[in-house]
């Protein structure tokens, strides 16, 4: 077990491909849609134009929704006193009531697609492992915490 003093925090370290392709994703459909719904209000076509060019931002919207929601969720640090949270707060240790793998079947494999820690008052935070540069080094000190650790189908 990795054991943190005083003065160390184990950073988790975010990947920033993800909001890289979300802008890529928005540069893509948000004229596409925008231009789709002008287009067929100007041709007449307005079920066709409308139909797809909403389509497309609600899909993107809802993409955006998802995004959204991980970040909010994630963790940032683990230190001595406590778990560093994406809203900028800090659970203390002794409040964590469990960790929880989801597992995904991946090519006939298990994987873990998502580490979730349950604290006291109900409150979850996760760790996304394809999300975290540093995940191997995480996951190790994540699962030597003293709480019960359990896993569930996804």
């Amino acid at each position: 077990m990795l054991n943190l003093d005083e003065r160390t925090t184990l950073e988790v370290k975010s990947s920033k491909l993800t909001l890289v392709l979300t802008i890529l994703l928005g540069l893509f459909f948000v004229p596409m849609g925008v231009g789709s719904i002008i287009s067929g209000v100007r041709s007449g076509r307005v079920t066709f134009g409308l139909g797809l060019g909403l389509a497309m931002l609600l899909l993107f919207g809802l993409f955006i929704f998802i995004f959204a929601k991980a970040r909010k969720k994630a963790v940032r640090y683990f230190s001595a006193s406590g778990i560093g949270l994406a809203d900028s707060s800090e659970a203390p240790r002794v409040n964590l009531l469990r960790v929880v793998d989801k597992i995904a079947l991946r090519n006939g494999r298990q994987i873990v697609w998502r580490t979730e820690l349950e604290f006291a008052g109900g409150r979850t935070a996760w760790l996304i492992p394809n999300k975290i540069s540093n995940f191997d080094d995480i996951y190790a000190y994540v699962k030597s915490l003293p709480c019960e650790q359990a896993e569930e189908a996804a």
